[in-house]
């Protein structure tokens, strides 16, 4: 690299179809005024089953695959050889992975019904055995869905019917203190949570939006559904949802190509788009000060 070259950052990228991993540089070239990216891959494994859940804890450098068998695979990167791989007693797909490199446990969630947590000290062992923490709550659908606040040591997730459970995890084995039941018409298909807010937004195959408030740290008990959007009466197959919060809005995207924002305010939506002519399959949102969306 040339001392006109200088790399501003690093961050690393993975991509599961076979598991990619890129460290990718912003290199910026100051005579010309210039800003290229460059991408040096740094291993990529190939499996002959399907991905179902990914996850990556950007404080620890950690990867964490989860495939339809049931298994999951974790990655230290760098350095590639660094990585185990186990069965994580779930009979099927595995859905959901979140791993709490603070308090050192690993949570994952699958179609057969259970949740696990296991010591992430031990995975590299022979005594790595992790246990099941919802025997006492058994569940009517499958889990869909975790999502972790390591800042209140909160697990959230989500059933196929609509059901929003929050666990302590805190404590070993985690601690059930909500079990709130949303009225989700269809299948449940994906959740996103406001912390700053305390709202919880679902998305479900009828067209629902579903809003959670699920109360400051320690009331989260008194957790309810707040409210119901849908457009114009129509069922649309909501695939994934975003909150802006520095305008108060929701953004959706479905099955029919559509990307729609709705006003919290007005409790409705306020502009649509036909953006593709098939489903959307996932949807990324950066805000910027100086450019906004």
């Amino acid at each position: 690299m040339s001392s006109n070259e200088v790399s501003d950052k690093e961050k690393l990228l993975g991509c599961v179809g076979s598991f990619n991993v890129y460290k990718l540089i912003n290199i910026t070239n100051k005579k010309l005024n210039q800003k290229n990216i460059k991408y040096d891959k740094i291993f990529e494994k190939n499996y002959e089953e399907m991905k179902r859940s990914f996850y990556y804890d950007e404080d620890s450098n950690i990867f964490a695959v989860g495939f339809v068998s049931g298994k999951i695979y974790i990655y230290k990167v760098p350095p590639e050889e660094n990585y185990t791989h186990f069965d994580f007693y779930h009979k099927g797909k595995i859905t959901g992975i979140v791993i709490d490199n603070k308090l050192g446990y690993i949570y994952s969630c699958g179609e057969n019904k259970k949740l696990f947590v296991g010591d992430y000290s031990e995975i590299y062992s022979p005594n790595f055995n992790p246990i099941q923490f919802n025997e006492k709550n058994p569940i009517i659908k499958e889990y869909i869905k975790l999502e972790l606040d390591k800042i209140n040591h909160r697990l959230f997730s989500a059933t196929s019917d609509g059901r929003i459970e929050i666990y302590l995890i805190n404590e070993n084995p985690p601690i059930l203190v909500s079990n709130i039941e949303t009225s989700c018409k269809g299948h449940l298909n994906n959740f996103i949570i406001n912390y700053t807010k305390s709202y919880l937004f679902c998305v479900d195959s009828k067209g629902n939006i579903n809003i959670i408030d699920f109360n400051k740290t320690g009331k989260e008990k008194l957790g309810k559904e707040i409210s119901t959007f849908i457009y114009y009466g129509k069922k649309i197959n909501f695939k994934s949802i975003i909150y802006y919060e520095q305008r108060n809005e929701l953004i959706t995207v479905d099955y029919e190509g559509r990307l729609i924002i709705w006003s919290l305010k007005k409790g409705r939506s306020i502009l649509v788009h036909k953006i593709h002519k098939r489903p959307i399959t996932k949807m990324l949102f950066f805000f910027s000060k100086r450019n906004g969306l």
